[in-house]
């Protein structure tokens, strides 16, 4: 398995809500502590299981994802909650990587078909 790659259980977690609500209705949130684990993550969301062994594999269900460090997130989660859930974590990583990778990853979900 890839290093990074979204485990077994949370890709069958992911698979039962959308197929109880719909993709149109989930957003996924992640917390991975570097760059290359954040896109792989990305993009099992989105455009299938890159380690071709989960059941996302080929899926294609482009659903909407942000990483902690995303400006969409900080904007979201109100200012004291996300500095004391979230801010002395996210201090730690690289984020302008991460925030990068998720750019492309997104970009990609556009160039590919359904974009984000």
């Amino acid at each position: 398995m890839t290093a990074g790659a979204m485990d077994l259980e949370d890709q069958w977690k992911i698979a039962k809500l959308i197929e109880r609500h719909g993709r149109e209705d989930i957003l996924v949130l992640l917390g991975c502590p570097d760059a290359e684990s954040s896109q792989i993550q990305a993009e099992t969301v989105t455009l299938g299981d890159p380690s071709m062994v989960g059941l996302l594999t080929g899926s294609n269900y482009f659903l909407e994802v942000y990483h902690l460090v995303e400006p969409e997130v900080l904007q979201a989660v109100p200012r004291a909650v996300y500095a004391q859930y979230i801010g002395g974590y996210a201090a730690k990583l690289d984020a302008d990587s991460i925030r990068k990778r998720m750019r492309e990853v997104r970009a990609l979900a556009v160039t590919t078909g359904e974009g984000l």
